[in-house]
């Protein structure tokens, strides 16, 4: 276990060679020079106070003095000049790492399955890489490098020390080994306790995010939000509190005990060396020079060292962490399945005694649910809310897989098709479809790259935003949103129009509404459906709803009931059998009146 963790270590410490090996050479090398400056220091004292001893009993001058106290000035300043300098380049690698590599975490992040992202687990564990991926790496390369010049530098004060008082060197560093242990227990008390704070700044966030969002501005201040708000938010900041606080409280209680163990340890090295020097074994220069670096050393071993183990130990952590962000399942792009999609004629597609439960759900959403869909139709598949609509829509474009069952495109299994096959098959409007802040040109694109101008401009035109595009001048250009002075704002009828805007320049073999008239009054709602009624003619369509606006003009209709469907024809069939479709249209009928 030991192994692997130091193998890990090893590894993530070794990738600043990789990426960005200038700046991981420059820090190495600084670093190198910081090992040898004690030694040299040690030497210079001794030396400088032996010929002060020496100066003082003989009452001579010495030019030799002289230089020993410009060389002292010269490797301090050095020393500074190194501090400095190593800072500033650990604070351009820091840019330079964000600069090239945060975006390739971004875009991993990017492809990750949509399984990843209804797992409570996986977000937590993925906002904690997507926080604190550059600084661990940072982190690992220069805690190592430190580790590494605390031990080479105290390894070679040791043994200078012993060269000239024995084996009782040693004492020192063992005075100091209560310490490391306990920074290396601590480390892992504090990530522990950053993993339970970040569950909580996670909430805090979104919190916050209430507080300051544009959406949620009218709310916040029509309802006078800020009281419930203030509520939950120091709810919250408590309970994060509390876990700092005992985190920090256990931290203290073991590096008191391990200071008092690591005091008597130096007391007692230093208690030798007054012995060594009464009894003539070392001379004064040597005493002087060694309990300056004694302290400097007891410094060192117990407050740096054990800070860096503790740091290893929450690094230790992270990189667990890592290694499991990195695994994480990701959606794999295939060029050649994409590029077949273009010689593909959809023909049919069957649901066959689908059922499929959630992950840690107790029951399952769809139970043996089974249709057909052929070309060129239009179906409307209704229902409550929770009756399973939606999970049809996962389950077709490949983000969740059945438990049992069959579903079949062409008469073959959809798991014989590549994801991104299935993708480029279906074009989905959701409920909660994205409002990109982008250029209006760009926000079409999204549905297809290589769509021209002529193209864009027809399908505004389908979707009844063309007064936009005669009222702005250069409107493809056009920045959406609030983001920019000259930006287009639009409402939230024109944010679905484009939405639906960007599904039809797709041009692809299935077109899914999801539940996208769920918010709007029904005169829009009319309005939408009449849309698609003029521009899916001889498309195959799939319209998902609880509102039954669209059956008139489908062909026919799938009532979902109990994750199955309980009826199915067209709309007059459906009236016929005086079933539950029945019981939804008398309940809505009054809204279309």
């Amino acid at each position: 276990m030991k192994a692997r963790a130091f193998k890990n270590l090893f590894s993530f410490f070794t990738k600043i060679y990789i990426l960005a090996p200038s700046y991981a050479i420059v820090l190495t090398l600084l670093r190198g020079v910081s090992i040898v400056i004690p030694i040299i220091r040690i030497l210079l004292i001794k030396s400088l106070v032996n010929e002060i001893t020496f100066i003082t009993n003989n009452e001579k001058e010495s030019n030799y003095l002289w230089k020993l106290i410009i060389v002292v000035l010269v490797i301090e300043f050095v020393k500074e000049l190194v501090t400095v300098y190593f800072q500033e380049m650990t604070k351009r690698c820091v840019l330079y790492l964000n600069k090239t590599q945060y975006p390739k975490l971004i875009k991993k992040i990017s492809k990750l399955e949509f399984l990843c992202f209804e797992d409570k687990s996986k977000m937590d564990l993925i906002a904690r890489v997507k926080k604190s991926y550059i600084s661990k790496l940072i982190s690992t390369f220069t805690t190592t490098l430190y580790f590494t010049e605390t031990i080479l530098s105290a390894l070679a004060i040791i043994i200078l020390i012993c060269t000239e008082v024995g084996a009782w060197g040693v004492c020192i560093l063992l005075a100091s080994m209560p310490l490391i242990i306990v920074g290396q227990k601590s480390g892992d008390i504090i990530y522990q306790g950053e993993v339970e704070i970040e569950k909580q700044q996670r909430y805090l966030d979104y919190i916050e995010e209430l507080y300051t969002s544009r959406e949620a501005a009218n709310e916040r201040l029509i309802f006078r939000m800020h009281h419930k708000l203030d509520s939950l938010w120091k709810k919250s900041f408590v309970a994060a509190d509390e876990v700092n606080l005992s985190m920090k409280k256990k931290v203290y209680v073991n590096m008191c005990r391990s200071n008092i163990v690591s005091f008597l340890g130096y007391a007692a090295a230093v208690g030798l060396l007054c012995f060594f020097f009464i009894k003539g074994l070392i001379t004064y220069g040597l005493f002087i020079s060694i309990i300056i670096s004694i302290l400097r050393l007891m410094y060192t071993l117990s407050y740096t060292l054990a800070g860096d183990i503790a740091e290893f130990s929450r690094i230790r952590a992270f990189v667990e962490d890592y290694n499991m962000f990195l695994i994480l399942p990701e959606v794999r792009e295939n060029n050649e399945n994409i590029k077949a999609i273009d010689n593909f004629i959809f023909e049919k597609l069957e649901f066959k005694d689908v059922v499929f439960k959630y992950p840690n759900a107790d029951e399952p959403i769809l139970n043996n649910l089974s249709f057909k869909l052929e070309k060129g139709k239009r179906y409307a598949f209704v229902g409550e809310n929770g009756a399973g609509k939606t999970t049809i829509t996962k389950l077709l474009l490949g983000l969740y897989e059945p438990n049992k069952g069959q579903i079949k495109i062409n008469d073959k299994l959809i798991n014989e098709y590549d994801k991104d096959f299935l993708k480029e098959l279906f074009s989905v409007v959701f409920q909660d479809f994205s409002k990109y802040e982008i250029k209006v040109r760009d926000a079409i694109e999204l549905g297809n790259r290589k769509a021209s101008e002529e193209t864009i401009s027809n399908v505004l035109e389908f979707v009844g935003l063309d007064f936009l595009y005669n009222k702005y001048d250069d409107f493809l250009e056009k920045e959406l949103g609030k983001l920019s002075e000259d930006s287009i704002e639009l409402s939230g009828g024109q944010w679905q129009r484009l939405a639906i805007a960007r599904a039809l320049v797709s041009n692809r073999s299935i077109f899914v509404l999801d539940e996208v008239t769920s918010a709007i009054d029904p005169i829009q709602e009319s309005e939408i459906y009449g849309l698609f009624e003029r521009t899916s003619e001889n498309r195959t369509c799939m319209f998902i709803t609880h509102r039954l606006g669209s059956t008139k003009f489908v062909d026919h209709i799938y009532v979902i009931e109990n994750g199955c469907v309980s009826e199915q024809g067209n709309h007059t069939e459906l009236i016929g059998q005086n079933g539950t479709y029945t019981h939804m249209y008398n309940e809505q009928s009054r809204w279309y009146v």
